[in-house]
Parts: C-alpha cells; structure tokens; sequence
C-alpha cells in the first residue's frame, strides 16, 4: 500500500495525446457552432430550466397517486 496518494482515484486525467484531441475537438465545435463543448450545460439557465421540469415531473406524479 502506497504511503501517499498522487491525485484522485476519481478524476479523469488525459495524458498529453487526449490533451492534444479534446483541445483540437474543442476549437472545431467552437468555430463550427460558436461554443464550446457542452459548456451550456453549465450555465444557470440550463439547470434553473432543468431542475423545474424535475420539480414539474414530481408535482405530477404525486397528484397522480
């Protein structure tokens, strides 16, 4: 067993090669469709717009019962 741990267990690190891949990935979906990978996913909007249509799904069913 290891006396210390280098980084997480869970977190994905890409070695210089899928660097190289997401940044080229990441300059043609920017060029192509003006944003960046998935990068609306992340804004408050989205998940404000997400996290109702949870809470309308919810009220829903409950009234279903």
């Amino acid at each position: 067993m290891p006396d210390k741990v280098s980084g997480s267990p869970y977190r994905f690190e890409p070695n210089p090669l899928q660097r190289i891949a997401q940044l080229t990935k990441g300059v043609i979906q920017l060029i192509w469709s003006g944003s960046i990978l998935g990068i609306d996913d992340h804004q408050i909007g989205e998940y404000r717009r997400k996290l109702d249509h949870i809470a309308n799904a919810r009220s829903q069913s409950r009234h279903e019962q």
